[in-house]
């Protein structure tokens, strides 16, 4: 949530966060208007109230345990709640990238994306725990595609179809893994079947709230852009997971096959770049969409309709 706008197009709203931080996380001040307001947050990042320049309070509220806000206090409108979560005015619940929160019940109304995996009751917030955990929303995989790539072919470069990897991030560390499956004659293909290739990117930077710094992802996505994507844009998905370790086992385990002659060949239809992204989440336990259409600029924003979206630059 970088700003609001009226029907028209207008900014009403404009939000800054704490350097580090990211989306609906830790809020420094709001501007309406040619108005500065500031917040007071809690120990995770929940405004707790709004202060103008002058010093007067003109929004304040307390909440239950699970978020429900009663407002002592509200010369401004502030929508902001819970770490990642906005106040949806319309249906009276929290919206929080993925899903919605109703704090009357303190559950989410749909599952976890990630299903059992998240736990035994997949429609829990934190744990039961909101007093000391926090769900903005989760980063470990980011499945990205090329969608300006051009594709080498006998009568020439074709584009409209893209070209897709995955991105991997240790949120202990920032440790960073890229890898991307196609045909690369250049990289030894002899059989052109298809091998998995592995980039050096630079690590990330995480910041306080877990999460990549946003300029320490942009210099990795640059890199991933300039040496895999012909210098070209990134559309991507963000996916909470915890599940580095597997998801990248599997990559390795694929890029060792690269000499296989038995090994499964590449496939337009169904063993392209896009399956190769597929199966990596998979190996996180992730559950993406299946592939209806092979085309991974089609693919992508299956995913990004269902993750929060990523875009480089």
């Amino acid at each position: 949530m970088i700003a609001e706008a009226d029907a028209a197009g207008n900014v009403v709203k404009s939000y800054g966060y704490r350097p580090g931080s990211t989306w609906t996380t830790d809020p420094l001040f709001m501007k309406e208007g040619s108005n500065y307001y500031f917040y007071t947050n809690d120990h995770l990042g929940t405004p707790q109230k709004l202060t103008a320049v002058n010093g007067a309070v003109v929004w304040s509220v307390k909440y239950s345990s699970f978020g429900k806000a009663t407002v002592e206090v509200e010369t401004v409108e502030n929508s902001l709640r819970f770490s990642g979560q906005y106040y949806d005015r319309e249906t009276g619940l929290h919206y929080n990238y993925n899903r919605y929160f109703s704090f009357e019940v303190g559950r989410f109304l749909r599952t976890d994306p990630l299903g059992f995996k998240a736990g035994v009751n997949i429609y829990s917030y934190v744990l039961n725990n909101p007093v000391n955990l926090k769900d903005p929303y989760g980063l470990d995989a980011i499945p990205i595609v090329f969608p300006d790539y051009k594709i080498s072919t006998p009568v020439g470069k074709i584009g409209g179809l893209g070209h897709a990897g995955i991105l991997l991030i240790d949120p202990k560390t920032g440790l960073t893994k890229y890898y991307e499956y196609g045909r690369y004659r250049a990289d030894n293909d002899e059989c052109n079947c298809g091998i998995v290739r592995k980039r050096t990117i630079p690590n990330v930077v995480m910041g306080k709230d877990g999460r990549p710094t946003p300029e320490s992802l942009n210099k990795v996505l640059s890199s991933i852009s300039n040496q895999s994507g012909q210098g070209g844009r990134i559309s991507g998905a963000y996916i909470k997971n915890d599940k580095f370790a597997e998801m990248n086992n599997y990559a390795v385990k694929k890029k060792a096959q690269n000499r296989n002659p038995k090994r499964e060949h590449y496939s337009l239809s169904s063993n392209n770049c896009a399956h190769f992204m597929k199966d990596v989440l998979e190996a996180g336990e992730v559950d993406p969409p299946w592939i209806i259409d092979p085309r991974p600029n089609s693919y992508i924003e299956e995913l990004r309709d269902d993750y929060p979206k990523i875009d480089y630059p």
